[in-house]
């Protein structure tokens, strides 16, 4: 070994010593020092790369990283750190090629260090909208690492969106979240049900996130008389939606550096009366904290209409339109609370502009719009959806949300189908106020499936454009249908593909209905239990009010 090899031999150890320390400044500046001397370390250019992966600099990240497989492309670890960060930047194809390349390099059969890597590839699987190859791969993690909860909880909410299985077959998979955790502890937190209720509210989604449209106004029209509100915020992130939040909340607890033992102690400590989820199987959710049992009642609500899986969660808040009595109740872990409208409560985002004229009327046809996720697309609804085009004469397609690098899978797809470049439009994701102005161009929008929209349906109503929704088997099918129930629009939902296509025609066929429609609607929304804040917080208070005196008249009864 040459004295320059041994020198840069010695550096990479103190430097490698200092980085596992955490002193990472004086790490990077002997990696940068082994660098000066040897451009090619690919060792020191990756540690260096993690070093500014952890301080959020993903560009100069990527670029080390990927100069080190330049010169070492038989690492797994280097590819599947720089999948971790094109995943983390939403770069899903990249992050797909790096994730897989590493599973290529790996000589040795699966095991469960290798989970992780399998989880985050089957995410972005999830995010092309390819759900079959998700599954799947989740499926390898979880027999991996069957005890990571947060792995499992992943492939819950992937399950959300095959066709493939029953609302059955899905509840089953659910259970398993359930057992991992200990059989929770009862509380007997008092007996007088005419009391002021501690009430709290747990998410990681208080900032610009579709929860904070239906939380905000309920935060703001809770009585104080008979509910004291705790918000617990399991995030560091914040913008302006949190900051209204936090300023309608009477007490708010930043959480994020918590553990879930500390969370527990903490809410406990609060002597919380009836603690609310609202995120459950979705990301950075800590179901684990509610597994627990931190509070003598325990529900969920709005960020995943679908059960816990948990014998810790004692209720789960919805509707009568997005679970109807006797159909829901074998698939959830919880006793399901209907509250009388409906289960949500919208508030509208801010300055919009006006509605505008209907444009199938100067074009002569309609334009139909999809405004979800491109994830929430199956298979087998785009195909409903060609077939639908071939049957309304003129029809077009745009479809606000696809990444450039899917946008050729999705041509291809209609295409087969016999549907041309010429009746299909595509855009990537695009800034909220184009977002909004492109439903100007939209006669009908198209809801997802099997995983309804809420949000997105509400506000592509806002702007005037009805949604046609093919509402399922399960809750979370049929958020869309709920929303229009609520409204009056039962003419909008589906049951079948036939009923779907039939809809479509006649609806596209009476251009002076579909303009008076447009309209009113958002006056119509207005006017509705679906922004009636004050109406929707009375009712959800009743049935928190309800949960109380239950927990008191069993306390009595012991």
């Amino acid at each position: 070994m040459t004295a320059e090899r041994a020198d840069a031999a010695a550096l990479m150890r103190a430097a490698f010593a200092l980085h596992q320390a955490g002193s990472l400044p004086q790490a990077e500046l002997l990696y940068r020092k082994i660098i000066g001397q040897q451009p090619h370390n690919h060792d020191a250019l990756y540690l260096l790369g993690l070093i500014e992966s952890a301080r959020g600099n993903a560009a100069q990240a990527l670029a080390l990283i990927a100069d080190a497989i330049r010169h070492n492309g038989r690492d797994p670890a280097f590819h599947k750190s720089l999948g971790d960060i094109l995943y983390q930047s939403a770069r899903w194809a990249e992050a797909a090629a790096c994730y897989e390349a590493a599973l290529q390099l790996e000589t040795a059969p699966l095991e469960p260090r290798l989970a992780p890597m399998l989880a985050n590839l089957a995410a972005v699987y999830r995010h092309q909208g390819r759900i079959d190859a998700a599954v799947a791969r989740f499926r390898e993690a979880v027999s991996l690492a069957p005890g990571e909860a947060d792995i499992l909880s992943s492939y819950l909410f992937t399950l959300n969106f095959s066709t493939r299985l029953s609302p059955a077959e899905i509840f089953a998979e659910h259970l398993r979240y359930g057992r991992l955790f200990p059989a929770p502890a009862r509380h007997a937190q008092g007996a007088d049900a005419a009391r002021r209720i501690r009430l709290g509210y747990v998410s990681p989604d208080y900032n610009h996130h579709a929860v904070a449209y239906f939380i905000e106004p309920v935060l703001a029209q809770h009585d104080p008389a008979g509910f004291d509100v705790s918000c617990y915020y399991l995030q560091a992130r914040e913008d302006d939606a949190t900051a209204r939040l936090k300023a309608l909340s009477p007490r708010w607890i930043e959480c994020a550096a918590l553990t879930d033992d500390q969370l527990a102690a903490r809410i406990e400590a609060d002597r919380i009366d009836i603690l609310v989820d609202l995120a459950g199987h979705t990301a950075g959710n800590r179901l684990a904290v509610f597994a627990r049992k931190p509070a003598p009642i325990q529900a969920t609500w709005l960020g995943y209409l679908n059960t816990s899986g948990m014998d810790a969660m004692d209720y789960r808040l919805t509707d009568r339109h997005a679970d109807p009595s006797g159909i829901s109740e074998q698939v959830h872990t919880e006793k399901l609370v209907r509250l009388p409208d409906s289960q949500w409560c919208y508030r509208h985002p801010g300055p919009t502009p006006p509605v505008s004229a209907l444009p199938a009327l100067a074009a002569g046809a309609v334009c139909f719009g999809s405004f979800n996720k491109f994830q929430k697309l199956s298979g087998y609804l785009l195909g409903v959806w060609a077939d639908m085009l071939l049957q309304v004469p003129g029809a077009k397609l745009l479809v606000v949300g696809v990444q450039p690098e899917e946008q050729p899978r999705l041509a291809e797809f209609f295409a087969t189908r016999g549907i041309g470049a010429g009746k299909l439009e595509m855009h990537d994701r695009m800034p909220l106020e184009d977002f909004r102005a492109m439903h100007r161009r939209v006669d009908i929008a198209l809801d997802a499936h099997p995983y309804s929209g809420a949000t997105t349906t509400c506000d592509s109503l806002w702007m005037g454009v009805p949604t046609l929704t093919l509402a399922g088997a399960s809750s979370i099918s049929r958020s869309s249908a709920s929303l229009l129930q609520t409204l009056g629009l039962a003419g909008w939902i589906a049951r079948t593909p036939a009923e779907f296509i039939g809809l479509a025609r006649r609806h596209a066929g009476d251009l002076q209905q579909l303009a008076r429609l447009r309209g009113e609607l958002r006056d119509r929304m207005a006017g509705s239990p679906l922004m009636d804040a004050p109406r929707f917080t009375r009712n959800l208070e009743s049935a928190y009010r309800d949960m109380w005196r239950a927990h008191c008249g069993a306390q009595a009864g012991l």
